[in-house]
């Protein structure tokens, strides 16, 4: 787009296709169900690509059990994450990799300006 046309096209294009990137930042990073959201994130940028949890660590003693998990889109972290469950832990991932995915939208965004 910005190649056929101009950078105030392409700007207005991209800004009406993901809208203010801060309040957008803001609203993935709320609520409580983050593995959700990062499901849906993929999904509205037709990324299609498959999530996975990765459990990379179990440490402590059997009552006190501490799990450390990634987020893994194409071979890549997107982020990880650290709790008393593999649920807490996952979701910690998956908020992680919310405010990844914001931050490099909102980089490519001010690149394209």
């Amino acid at each position: 787009m910005f190649l056929d046309s101009d950078y105030a096209t392409a700007r207005n294009a991209v800004l009406r296709w993901f809208g203010n990137l801060d309040e957008l930042r803001t609203e993935l990073l709320s609520g409580d169900n983050p593995k959700g959201r990062v499901q849906e994130w993929l999904a509205q940028r037709r990324m299609g690509q498959t999530l996975q949890y990765r459990l990379t660590q179990t440490m402590g003693p059997a009552h006190a059990k501490v799990f450390q998990v990634e987020l893994v889109v194409k071979d890549e972290v997107l982020g990880a994450g650290e709790g008393r469950s593999k649920k807490e832990a996952e979701e910690q991932a998956a908020r992680v990799a919310l405010i990844k995915m914001a931050e490099r939208e909102k980089q490519q965004a001010a690149q394209q300006q």
